[in-house]
Formats: structure tokens, sequence, C-alpha cells
């Protein structure tokens, strides 16, 4: 590579109509120059003064192609042009300003440069070099996260500049999101039946991605796990809050037709939620309350898993067998809620919150992380089943022969938290509050 010496920082500055990435030099300095588009006019910024050797360093790689421009008189100013094609540097080349000669701007011969350690990696900003550093430090960075994995930074650039700009409506999908409901009657209110569902899976594929995240953390401190934790209340919180729009935003006639074309399935079968539930506790405290107290906790996963409580709720109500729709769930998804039970065993919620109780000291204050689990215990078990009771109810009240859940589940037993007694964090909570479960909330309701 030639270097050129002595071009004034001016110069610097071209008129073009094409992208280029060149290199000049300021005052003895070699300078990395970018392109940048400005409407038709295309100015070369000077970045930041950087020595040749740096290439060595492994953060800046020239291109293949580079145009040496000549340094005589009546040529263009002197230094060395990078572009991406041979038709691109002649392009350039045209409209890029004459520089006088040395013996015209009346200075002596030329000096070499003043050679930079290599410890040198910076040199300090001029007035338009404001953000050098920072560009400088990015690069590099970029390059080594590209070298680490066998691939060339230059190649990469170069494709930003083909690269269109990112839509909202692709980042988030949109179009294939409002593809995804499928009404399977005429009943305008279907459409606000499933959207609502849709956007409960979603909150709760958010708890999820907070659980997931707790889970594996190495040594997470208590503070750090609380912020998650309130993060998972506000989820839902949402969801507690929107179900006014289950409960009051659907015609009780449209609702009582169109659910009999979505037989047998039932919001029983989300998947999510049973994630949810694992991820939170030990398996023994989802166990059905009728025979919870015939084990200790520590047998098999796959014997407690057997009598989980949601399997109670699934039965027929009048021979006590299991309906269709826990036959298609299990089939669906046994297996892989079993594995995800017995990898949370000793790493769910309840367990975190033990382990950095037993390692907590007199500076780490704990109570927050207490509230925080005692609200999400709260919003899981006791006024999201609640919300869904009050839509029971709503909906369905009536002889239960005539009236059943869309899934047969026996709503009337499987909803009530005071019956399911179901609590993620019974340690949290005293005996008194443990056995008025759930009573107090149906009684400020009035169902």
């Amino acid at each position: 590579i030639g270097i050129a010496q002595n071009v004034p920082h001016q110069y610097i500055n071209a008129v073009l109509q094409t992208s280029a990435i060149a290199l000049s030099v300021d005052q003895n300095r070699l300078g990395l120059v970018h392109a940048t588009n400005i409407g038709s006019w295309l100015c070369l910024w000077h970045i930041c003064p950087v020595y040749p050797y740096l290439s060595g360093y492994g953060f800046w790689r020239p291109p293949p192609i580079s145009v040496v421009c000549s340094a005589d008189r009546n040529a263009i100013h002197p230094g060395i042009l990078r572009f991406s094609s041979q038709k691109t540097a002649a392009n350039a080349v045209q409209y890029l300003p004459q520089a006088p000669s040395r013996k015209q701007r009346g200075i002596g011969p030329a000096t070499p440069p003043t050679p930079v350690h290599p410890s040198q990696t910076f040199v300090h900003p001029t007035p338009h070099m404001d953000i050098n550093e920072l560009l400088i430090e990015r690069l590099k960075q970029l390059d080594e996260k590209y070298a680490a994995a066998g691939q060339s930074l230059d190649a990469y650039l170069e494709g930003l500049l083909y690269a269109e700009y990112l839509p909202y409506w692709d980042y988030i999908h949109l179009d294939v999101l409002l593809s995804l409901q499928k009404p399977r009657t005429a009943f305008p209110d279907e459409q606000i039946f499933i959207m609502y569902h849709q956007i409960t899976e979603l909150y709760f594929r958010l708890v999820l991605h907070e659980m997931d995240q707790i889970s594996a953390a190495d040594a997470p401190d208590c503070a750090w796990v609380v912020a998650r934790v309130e993060r998972m209340n506000r989820y839902f919180e949402a969801l507690r809050h929107s179900f006014t729009i289950m409960v009051d935003g659907m015609e009780p006639q449209q609702f009582l037709k169109f659910r009999m074309a979505l037989l047998p399935a039932s919001g029983f079968q989300s998947a999510q939620y049973r994630r949810i539930e694992l991820s939170a506790t030990d398996l023994l405290n989802l166990v059905d309350r009728r025979v919870r107290g015939d084990f200790k906790g520590d047998e098999p996963a796959e014997q407690l898993f057997e009598h989980i409580y949601w399997k109670q709720g699934a039965t027929e109500l009048k021979s006590g067998k299991a309906t269709l729709t826990l036959r298609q769930f299990e089939a669906r998804y046994r297996d892989e809620l079993l594995l995800l039970a017995q990898k949370k065993q000793n790493n769910n919620l309840y367990a975190v919150y033990r382990r950095l109780l037993a390692e907590a000291h007199d500076s780490v204050d704990v109570s927050s992380l207490r509230d925080a689990l005692r609200r999400f215990d709260r919003h899981v078990n006791v006024w999201w089943p609640l919300a869904h009771y009050r839509s029971a109810v709503r909906y369905l009240q009536g002889d239960p022969d005539t009236i059943a859940a869309t899934g047969g589940t026996n709503w009337q037993q499987y909803l009530p938290p005071r019956l399911q007694l179901r609590i993620f964090f019974p340690e949290l909570w005293s005996e008194e509050e443990k056995s008025d479960w759930g009573r107090r909330n149906l009684a400020e309701d009035g169902v």
C-alpha cells in the first residue's frame, strides 16, 4: 500500500455519486474515511486518524480492490482510495477535486509519517471528530465478533450498503400475525374469542421468558430476581384487568352457539400455562389436594406427575373418565411436560427463593422477593382462575348436563381456588391465609 502525505483535511470532502471507503492523509497521519450519502451528494468524512499498521491488529482489513491516486501537480489529491468495484473507483476519481502541489501551497518537501507505537490504538479527537473513538471501537468490536466466527467484516459492511431498511410491519411480522385468526363460524364475536386467547398466550410467553432467565442465571442476586418476578406480575395484572373482554365483551347468545363448533378444544389445553406452573414450584404442590398428603415430595417425578391436579379437572361429569380434551392434551404434551417437571425439580422459582434465603446475610433483604412471589402466587392461583370462573358463571351457569365447558371439564370443581388449594410458595403464607385461600376474593366478587 502506498502512503500519500500532507493532504489537507478539507480535501477529503468530495462530490461523488457512488459509495466508497477511502484512506487519506492529514498532516502526516493516515486516516480512515467513511462514505456517507446525503441526498444525491456523497461526502467522505474523516472519522479517525489511524496508523497503517493497524491493519495488522486484526480490526481493519483493506478490500481486495484499490486505486492509488497519483501525486503529481495536475492530478487529483494524493491518497489511497479503496472501492468495492473497479467501476465505482473509476467513477469516483473523475469527481475528486484537484489538489495543488506542495510547491504551489508554499510548503517544503514531505516528511515521513511519525511512527506510532502499536499500543496507541486511538488518537485524541479534533473538534471535527467528536465520535471518532466510539466509531473506531465499534469497528474493532465488530471485526472481533466476525473474526471469531471465521467471517470477514468487510463483506458484512459491504452487505449493509445493499440491505434494505427494516420496516415495523416486517419486524413484527404484522401481516402474518393478522392472518392467524381463522373463525370456524360466521358469528362476529368469535373473532374476539380467538384474538383474546392468542393475546393471552403471548403474555404467557413473556412470563416464561422471565422464568427461563431466572432458571438459567448463575448465582443471581436477590434484586435481579425481584425485577423479573415483578415483570411477571405486571403481565398477569394486564391479563387480569383485561379479562372483562371475555366476561362482558361477547354476546352470550353468540358465544353459546359458536362454542359448539370448537369442541373439544379448551383453554385447559394451554401447554404454556402448564409450563408456568411446573417452572414455579415443586411438583408436590401441583398434586391433587385430595391425595397430596400421601406423598412426601421426594418421590420420582413420574409418580407425582400421574396425580397432578389438572387431570382431575378434565374428567367426564357422569363417568369420571378422562375427556377427549385431556386425552388429546396428554398425547401431544405429556412427555414434554414430564421432562420439564424433572428438569425443574431443583431449579424452579420456589427453589431459587429457598437458595437465596439460605445464602442471605445481614446486608441482603429478601422481603421484597417474598412480597413479589406472594403477588405472583395470587395472580396465577387466585385471581386468574377467578376471572375464568366469573366468565363461566356468566355464560355456562345452568344445568351442568346441558351446559358444560367446551372441553367437557368439570369447571365448577376445577376453577374455584378454594377447592383446588393450589399454592406455589406455601412457606410464604400463614395457616390462616392458606385456609382462607380464594374465599375472600369469591365473596368480594359476589360469586
